[in-house]
């Protein structure tokens, strides 16, 4: 902690910012971490186990995703969206969402901007941004989901 007895007290043309995502495991619709996923079992191919098939693989973490259930005061209940925080596939789930957002997030700026704007962003933005909370866009507010998964508009 002795770190923060050397931080100067300002640093010029910068701003400190903080990013938090409410509620992540909970508010990640189940279809969205499906396509996160297999978006990056396919793109990373090469690194998981032959011996598990894609679909093998999607369908297991459907399992996991779906049969969310948990007691509380006697009664049984199930987790309808999201995956449950003490599950242990939650925080990688949660990272895969956020690299696939982040990542579709660069392509949609590449496509509507130019690679050097994208380069831009990778290089001087910070990453993970919200997901599902607001962010301005040309006078409207809109999610991230929102904004990469529009066609174009």
């Amino acid at each position: 902690m002795d770190f923060l007895n050397h931080i100067p007290p300002e640093v010029p043309d910068t701003i400190l910012a903080s990013f938090d995502v409410t509620s992540l495991y909970t508010n990640i619709p189940h279809d969205l971490g499906l396509t996160a996923a297999n978006f990056w079992i396919e793109k990373h191919r090469d690194l998981v186990d032959r011996r598990f098939k894609t679909d093998f693989l999607l369908s297991a973490l459907q399992i996991v995703l779906e049969g969310n259930t948990f007691n509380f005061d006697g009664q049984t209940y199930e987790q309808m969206k999201g995956t449950a925080m003490g599950t242990k596939v939650a925080p990688t789930y949660a990272n895969l969402v956020m690299g696939y957002l982040e990542y579709k997030l660069y392509e949609k700026v590449k496509d509507k901007f130019d690679d050097d704007f994208k380069q831009y962003i990778l290089e001087q933005w910070k990453r993970f941004e919200i997901v599902g909370k607001p962010f301005k866009r040309q006078g409207q507010l809109m999610s991230i989901h929102a904004f990469v998964t529009e066609d174009g508009k």
